[in-house]
């Protein structure tokens, strides 16, 4: 039976879907000859930056969902806070628990380290990333209230 799709074909589709992704996701188009998370492609329209502003719809929410409650549990650990109102059904966890799938972006490879990504953490020499770092980076993305933005 004839080879419909050989490797090379298969390599340029999923290089075209990968792109297809990334202007999805706000980033435009990936350079591959500048730095390693370099994307071109997505300029900015009437003072709005894609590049921003699709992540913070696409995940915004989800990002701070989570470190809403990551705020919650430091808080309510903080000597004096766990009888606090706010604090009575986060005490009863030890964490808050989402539903997620793990990711490779090549299935063939491992898992890649992504903690290096966030602004502030790119030099790492442990790979860990402080939670004050990572909720400055995060603060971009944030999608702001409702009620404000509305």
């Amino acid at each position: 039976m004839e080879t419909i799709i050989n490797e090379t074909m298969f390599a340029k589709i999923v290089l075209l879907d990968d792109q297809v992704e990334n202007f999805e996701d706000g980033l435009g188009k990936r350079i591959f000859n500048l730095p390693k998370f370099t994307f071109i492609g997505l300029s900015p329209v009437d003072g709005i930056d894609f590049a921003v502003e699709v992540p913070k719809v696409k995940g915004g929410g989800m990002l701070w969902s989570i470190l809403d409650n990551f705020d919650l549990k430091l808080f309510c650990n903080e000597p004096g806070n766990s009888l606090k109102s706010q604090c009575k059904w986060m005490n009863k966890l030890k964490y808050y628990a989402y539903s997620a799938v793990l990711f490779r972006r090549n299935y063939t490879s491992n898992f890649e380290e992504v903690t290096h990504m966030i602004n502030g953490c790119e030099n790492l020499s442990n790979s860990k990333c402080s939670y004050k770092k990572m909720h400055q980076s995060a603060e971009t993305f944030y999608p702001g209230d409702v009620a404000v933005v509305s």
